[in-house]
C-alpha cells in the first residue's frame, strides 16, 4: 500500500461508523413552496423556480439531521461529538425565513427530556430515542407546552432513567389532521392518537428502514425507506404503494409533495464521499430529474424550454462567438511562441 493510500485508510478509520451511516432525513416545505434540506452540515433552500440557495451556513463538526417548518421559520437540531471527552452536545435552532437565528435549546450535554424538533398542531414537541446503541427498543416522548413529559411508547423503567443528549429522533414524524402523531421506527410506522395511545399501522419487511416522513395530498404518509432505497405511500390503515425507487449509488432518506410534484432527498450510498453527500430529485414518469446538488453551490432559476426557444439562435451566438475568439487567440499565441523560438 502506497503512502497516499495508507493515509486515506488511516483517515477513514478515524471516522465513527455511526456518523457515516446516519444521513439527514428531513425535506420540509414552507407555505410558499420552498423546500429545505440539510447536506449534513449546511441547510439549503430550493425555490419553486428551481433556484438553490444557502439557508444556514455549515459549521464544521456540527451536524443537522432533522428539520421542521414552524410558523414562519425553520427549526433544526444540531449535534456534535467531542472525541476528547466522548460526549455529545445537542441543540435546537430556529431561523426565520429572512435569516435571523435564535436558540430554542442552546447546545447542551443534558437536554430536557422530551425536547425534540417535531411539533404537533397544539405545539407539543416529540422525540424518539433508543434505550442505547445496543438496546434498540424505542422510547417515544411527548413534551407539552407547559413542560410536562409523557412516555407514549417504550419501556417505562428505561425511560425513567434515560438521560437525553441529542434532540434528533430515530426517525421522522408527521402530524395528520386528525390530531395523531406518526413516527418512523425502524421498519414500522407507529401512530399515537390524541389521547396518547400508540398502535403500529404498518410494518415493512426485515430489510426496511423507514426514515423521513411527509404528508401526501391524498392523506397518505410518504415514507422514505433507506433499506429498500425507495419511497412508499402508506395509508392510515396500512396499505402501501411504492411511488419511487432510487437509482444505484443513492438512497432515499426523505420525501415531500410540493405543488403536485414528488421531491425526494437522497444520500450517497458511499458513506465516505464527503463531497456529494445529499441531493434532491423530482420523481418523473419512468425515473427522476435531479433538481439540487448542493456540492455545486447556489444556482440560478431554471430556464424554461420555451424561454430557450424564444432566445433562438441569437441567444446561442454570444457564447459561440466567445469560444471562437478564445480559440483564435490561443492559435495566435502559439504561432508567436514558435516564431520566438
Amino acid at each position: 500500500m502506497g503512502l497516499r493510500h495508507a493515509w486515506i485508510a488511516a483517515l477513514l478509520l478515524m471516522v465513527p461508523a455511526a456518523l457515516a451511516a446516519h444521513p439527514p432525513y428531513s425535506l420540509v416545505v414552507d407555505p410558499a413552496g420552498n423546500a429545505y434540506f440539510s447536506d449534513l452540515e449546511a441547510v439549503w433552500k430550493l425555490a419553486p423556480d428551481g433556484r438553490l440557495s444557502l439557508f444556514r451556513p455549515a459549521v464544521a463538526g456540527k451536524h443537522v439531521h432533522e428539520l421542521a417548518a414552524a410558523n414562519g421559520a425553520i427549526e433544526g437540531e444540531q449535534n456534535e461529538y467531542d472525541p476528547a471527552t466522548q460526549t455529545h452536545r445537542g441543540a435546537i435552532w430556529r431561523r426565520t425565513l429572512d435569516g435571523r437565528e435564535t436558540w430554542v435549546l442552546a447546545p447542551t450535554t443534558t437536554a430536557p427530556k422530551g425536547m425534540g424538533v417535531p411539533r404537533d398542531r397544539a405545539g407539543n414537541r416529540y422525540v424518539a430515542h433508543w434505550v442505547d446503541s445496543r438496546d434498540r427498543r424505542t422510547m417515544l416522548f411527548r413534551r407539552s407546552t407547559d413542560g410536562r413529559v409523557a412516555l407514549l411508547y417504550g419501556p417505562a423503567d428505561e425511560a425513567a432513567r434515560f438521560s437525553e443528549a441529542l434532540a434528533s429522533s430515530v426517525g421522522g414524524m408527521v402530524f395528520p389532521a386528525d390530531g395523531s402523531a406518526i413516527l418512523a421506527d425502524g421498519r414500522a410506522l407507529r401512530r399515537a392518537d390524541a389521547a396518547g395511545r400508540v398502535a403500529t399501522i404498518y410494518e415493512g419487511p426485515k430489510e426496511a428502514a423507514l426514515r423521513g416522513l411527509a404528508l401526501a395530498s391524498d392523506g397518505r404518509i410518504l415514507a422514505a425507506d433507506s433499506g429498500r432505497r425507495a419511497v412508499f405511500a402508506v395509508s392510515l390503515s396500512g396499505e402501501s404503494d411504492q411511488v419511487y425507487a432510487s437509482p444505484p449509488g443513492w438512497i432515499a432518506t426523505a420525501a415531500a409533495q410540493v405543488r403536485g410534484k414528488l421531491l425526494v432527498l437522497e444520500a450517497n450510498a458511499d458513506p465516505y464521499d464527503y463531497v456529494r453527500r445529499m441531493r434532491v430529485v423530482e420523481a418523473v414518469s419512468g425515473g427522476r430529474r435531479v433538481v439540487a446538488e448542493p456540492w455545486k453551490g447556489a444556482t440560478k432559476p431554471t430556464v424554461k424550454m420555451e424561454d430557450r426557444r424564444r432566445r433562438g439562435a441569437a441567444g446561442l451566438a454570444l457564447p459561440a462567438a466567445a469560444a471562437a475568439i478564445a480559440a483564435a487567440a490561443a492559435v495566435l499565441a502559439m504561432a508567436r511562441r514558435r516564431r520566438a523560438g
